[in-house]
């Protein structure tokens, strides 16, 4: 967890206002956002104080890896140890982010069959996930900038389905955790298991087992 998201149900004018981006960016609706794909990330500017919308692709490579084609890519770090953990603690202590979603999905075995659930805000709205993000470097080659999403422990609701969860931060934490000076310390504490009520639980399309499916038939139930 987390390997599928959504972002599908909000319009890039309400991302832009929950971010409090200057511009609103371009984002088609995605309801099966998948790893290795392009996603949205929100990130501080070289100002400090504003924010901008960049797409990256969804798999850490860190920036001294002698090519992104060598060793894993992982979609997701863990939050009690990305400060030692040599591929994330240098993106951890200043190249954090945010990733806007509105959902994501998880999976439960029943039978012989696993079925697909999404885990949405109750009341709709966005979800903002703490993410961490790296830039790998060579001559002759455009930069690749790459990102993972940071999972905490799941919370009561959720460890039928999975034993970790996406760490989702609030608006109010949103500024601290963006800025490079914030002490690797001090944004550990932003990293929490969120309440077991916030989260609305649905099932969702077992076509979702193919990561190239697409679509609003994501949510229908077959």
């Amino acid at each position: 967890m987390c390997a599928r998201f959504t972002l599908a149900a909000v319009d890039a004018k309400f991302v832009a206002f929950y971010f409090q981006l200057n511009d609103v960016p371009e984002l088609p609706p995605r309801y099966n956002i998948a790893p290795s794909q392009k996603i949205a990330t929100i990130g501080a500017k070289s100002d400090g104080t504003t924010r901008g919308l960049a797409m990256m692709q969804w798999g850490f490579v860190p920036h001294w890896a002698s090519s992104p084609a060598d060793g894993p890519k992982p979609v997701n770090a863990r939050s009690e140890t990305v400060r030692t953990s040599p591929p994330f603690r240098d993106s951890f202590r200043s190249r954090r982010c945010l990733i806007p979603a509105d959902g994501f999905y998880e999976w439960q075995t029943q039978g012989k069959q696993k079925i697909p659930h999404r885990f949405s805000p109750k009341g709709g709205g966005l979800l903002a996930l703490a993410g961490i993000y790296d830039v790998w470097k060579s001559p002759g080659l455009p930069s690749l900038f790459t990102c993972a999403i940071l999972t905490v422990p799941a919370n009561d609701a959720l460890k039928p389905f999975h034993d970790r969860m996406p760490a989702i931060l609030q608006p109010a934490q949103f500024a601290a955790w963006l800025n490079p000076a914030t002490q690797p310390d001090d944004a550990m504490r932003f990293l929490a298991t969120s309440p077991d009520d916030m989260l609305a639980i649905d099932r969702a399309n077992k076509a979702l087992n193919k990561a190239n499916f697409e679509g609003p038939e994501c949510w229908r139930v077959d």
